[in-house]
């Protein structure tokens, strides 16, 4: 405590002392044991190490603090809160603080922690990894160049030979270090080439590129991770980042070529695992680029040529996913993901390109009737519809919809309704595919117009064969099984809640951000108003379908059947019978309730209180004019005197 206060009040005095102070520092902690003393010891070490000059005491202080690396401090057993509390963690942040400080330490510390990174055990190694991380930007380039090939060698151990199998934690700790250490020995901002030793850089790339020799073996993953992680480093762009992507790139296209005269039967799997690696190389690229400086923007675009781009484009689509006898869904799954990565590189492709892989990827998914491939699709759609927006409106959004059933042409009375050409299984691959897309702002309004189109066309199919059944029209005993369109209304309904609550979940994440400025909701109010009312709209007004069917006789629709009462026929029939409809609805309501102010959920509750008292529709309906694109004008709902609009049987 009075070094610390020393140190706090008489900072310049005891600076002014020199060696003397230092020494006599030195001697006083030397050999201190009690982790409560050395927790104060090291944060004390830390602002010598950074505030004063040295001179001959540097290697005294390293002396007094390397001694204790790395920490093996544990609490005693059941009692966490001896020596006040204090963790190994603490005492390891503390030590890494003191071992990072000085530039002064790197000759010292360097050769010492290669040594200790061949101590068996993840404890040592890790403590290593992390010093390694915060120490090799101070120590600087000209220190950490000097041992770079030993840590790389070190390095390489434990990612292709490792004594224990790798935690997470662990293998995230070794990215990092790994990417230390080319940024430290390659900077970035260095204009002039090289900025490092290239007999280094030639070096890693050429036990890398070793291993991708044989793309289906194991060693080939780890060796496909280490090209990501340099890739994502932040080192040079010309001396590490662009040798390491055109060598690791042009192999895989290399040795795919190969396997077209190939035969055996690892073809597939070397196939397969070439596309594998490919998409995982893409992936860091669209990384860097993503969130990097433009110079690494503007080098890669540049080495992304026209005759590269085509034969990417080639293997993807016109080799795997468009080629009939490709049909393994390994590779087709591996196909889409290379793909859809290297779509995701920023500026990758032209207008024209992008939409050709989107169309690609859309139909795949209407076409494949294997899980595997359609949740893939799903999965990559999502991650197309992030950087090619607008390409996914225009080319998926209406390919999705015209392939849902319809039931625009409803057949005669005499007629059983047909069954729409898309069966359940696949118009519910298609609405899991709508609702991972459309809760993007882009293409969210679109989504609603064409999704509310569906929903009532279906809603009154559903309607009109509940009507033919309630008349005996039909004979009940349809040996074509009726196409069910009050679960596809549902299925439609389910999708919308689906989409509603992505956007609402994704804006209230954001919204926790400490970053985030935003003021507005997830849904606006006139969006959320408009869907209550489209709702209502879709859900009560059924009474124009009746005029849909042959009167008795073949005369005038004016009358279905002269001694049945309309309000019957519709409380008969309706399809808010269907008790999953009336709660997806309300599921809805509820999610869009919240994102109005309290004024605007006053002004709905009245007019659902006249809804749901007084029959009047009209005002809650009305509130359907709020989509500004709706794609018909809000329809006069002909409610007879004393029906309840949500009157079940």
């Amino acid at each position: 405590m009075l070094v610390d206060n020393l140190l706090a009040y008489h900072r310049d005095a005891l600076q002014s002392m020199g060696s003397e102070f230092l020494s006599g520092y030195c001697t006083l902690v030397e050999g201190e044991k009690d982790p409560r003393n050395l927790v104060v010891a090291f944060k004390l070490a830390k602002v010598i190490l950074t505030e004063f000059d040295l001179g001959d005491q540097a290697e005294s202080l390293f002396d007094i603090t390397f001694c204790y690396f790395p920490i093996t401090f544990k609490p005693p057993p059941g009692n966490p809160d001896a020596y006040g509390g204090i963790t190994a963690e603490e005492l390891t942040q503390g030590l890494i603080d003191c071992l990072s400080a000085t530039p002064q330490f790197g000759i010292l510390v360097l050769p010492l922690l290669l040594e200790k990174f061949q101590a068996p055990g993840l404890g040592p190694k890790s403590q290593v990894l992390e010093t390694v991380i915060q120490a090799f930007p101070i120590y600087g380039r000209a220190a950490v160049a000097e041992f770079a090939s030993l840590f790389w060698e070190s390095f390489l151990v434990e990612i292709f030979q490792p004594n224990t199998s790798p935690s997470q934690d662990f293998l995230r700790l070794l990215e990092r270090a790994c990417q230390t250490l080319f940024s430290t020995v390659f900077p970035a901002e260095v204009e002039f080439s090289p900025s490092g030793p290239l007999d280094f850089i030639k070096q890693a790339l050429e036990v890398v590129m070793k291993e991708l020799h044989s793309p289906e073996k194991s060693r080939a993953v780890p060796a496909t991770r280490l090209v990501g992680w340099i890739v994502e480093s932040g080192a040079n762009v010309t001396d590490v980042i662009l040798p390491t992507i055109d060598t690791s790139v042009g192999t895989l296209l290399h040795l795919w070529k190969a396997t077209k005269t190939a035969t055996g039967d690892d073809v597939l799997l070397k196939r397969t695992s070439i596309l594998g690696h490919l998409s995982t190389i893409f992936s860091s690229i669209g990384a860097v680029t993503s969130k990097q400086a433009t110079s690494v923007h503007l080098s890669i675009s540049q080495w992304l040529t026209s005759s590269l781009r085509h034969d990417i484009l080639s293997i993807s689509i016109k080799e795997v996913l468009e080629n009939a006898s490709c049909t393994d869904p390994l590779l087709q799954v591996a196909a889409l993901r290379t793909l859809v990565n290297f779509v995701g590189i920023p500026d990758t492709l032209e207008m024209h390109e992008a939409n050709d892989v989107i169309g690609t990827v859309t139909r795949l998914l209407l076409s494949s009737d294997e899980n595997e491939i359609t949740n893939a699709v799903i999965e990559n759609l999502s991650t197309i519809a992030d950087s090619h927006p607008a390409a996914v409106a225009s080319v998926t959004l209406p390919e999705l919809f015209s392939k849902l059933p319809s039931a625009n042409h409803l057949p005669s009375v005499e007629a059983s309704p047909p069954i729409p050409p898309v069966t359940s299984a696949k118009y519910i691959t298609i609405l899991d595919g709508l609702a991972s897309l459309c809760d993007r702002a882009t293409l969210f309004d679109s989504f609603l117009v064409r999704l509310f189109d569906a929903l009532e066309s279906s809603c009154n199919a559903a309607f009109q064969v509940s009507v033919k059944e309630f008349l005996s029209l039909s004979d009940g005993n349809n040996r074509n099984q009726p196409f069910d369109y009050r679960a596809y209304s549902h299925h439609l309904l389910i999708c919308l809640h689906t989409v509603i609550q992505a956007k609402i979940n994704s804006f209230n994440a954001t919204l926790k951000s400490p970053a985030s400025d935003m003021e507005e909701c997830a849904v606006t109010a006139t969006q959320a108003r408009g869907i209550i009312g489209r709702l209502f709209e879709i859900l009560l007004c059924e009474g124009h379908a009746l005029e849909n069917l042959p009167a008795e006789g073949g005369g005038e629709a004016s009358g279905v059947r002269r001694d049945v009462d309309l309000n019957a026929i519709r409380e008969h029939c309706t399809i808010r019978n269907d008790k999953r409809i009336v709660i997806n609805a309300g599921q809805i309501i509820n999610s869009l309730m919240g994102q109005l102010d309290f004024q605007q959920q006053q002004d709905v509750v009245i007019k659902l209180h006249e809804c749901y008292s007084l029959g009047n529709v009209t005002e809650i309906v009305a509130e359907s004019r709020n989509l500004s694109s709706a794609s018909s004008a809000t329809r006069s709902c002909k409610i007879e005197r004393g029906f309840l609009p949500m009157s079940v049987s």
